[in-house]
């Protein structure tokens, strides 16, 4: 078992062990680890972890920060304005809460889910579940189901939650893959 942590800024974590860990705190960090039940954390500003292995973990909590995985059974979480998240495998999971966050999955059965304003959420693996819960938001999958919020006019309340298989309709539109669906301005759901 290995560990790696970094507290000053503009630094890197790295470690290559099966069950390590890493976590670099400050801005402009890298946090890297491989192999099998592996963990990266970074908490600064412009952050970035990445972690490769089976039940890999990366969060990141930063504004700018970045957040990637690859392997089965893989989580990245990113908490910041502006982030991006990114899974690629098998049951995989991208979470992100920060605003304009982005979140991306490619895996059978893998899930993303965006909580914040103007948020995009893609999945393209099969019986994936792409899922955008804050206003404005933007859905998109290949092969599974979308999951949008509608709100009320106060952009705080939400209205109704939304969800389909692609093929399926959601208030008279037809879910299409790999197009981009939310709702406009005026409150109509449509594609983007």
């Amino acid at each position: 078992m290995k560990h790696s942590v970094i507290t000053e800024d503009i630094l890197s974590s790295v470690t290559k062990e099966e069950s390590s860990h890493s976590v670099t705190i400050g801005e402009n960090s890298d946090s890297y680890t491989k192999g099998n039940n592996s963990h990266s954390v970074t908490m600064g500003e412009d952050a970035y972890s990445y972690t490769k292995g089976d039940n890999s973990h990366s969060v990141t909590m930063g504004r700018h920060a970045c957040s990637f995985t690859i392997g089965e059974n893989s989580h990245s979480v990113t908490i910041g304005e502006n982030s991006d998240s990114y899974t690629k495998g098998n049951n995989s999971h991208s979470v992100t809460m920060g605003r304009h966050a982005c979140s991306f999955t490619d895996g059978k059965n893998a899930h993303s889910v965006t909580m914040g304003e103007d948020a995009y959420s893609h999945t393209i693996g099969e019986n994936s579940v792409s899922c955008a819960l804050g206003y404005d938001s933007k859905v998109a999958t290949r092969k599974g189901f979308v999951v949008i919020a509608e709100y009320e006019e106060d952009k705080k309340t939400i209205k109704k939650i939304h969800a389909a298989k692609v093929g399926e309709e959601i208030l008279g539109v037809v879910i299409d893959a790999d197009v981009l669906y939310g709702f406009d301005d005026d409150g109509i759901f449509t594609k983007f």
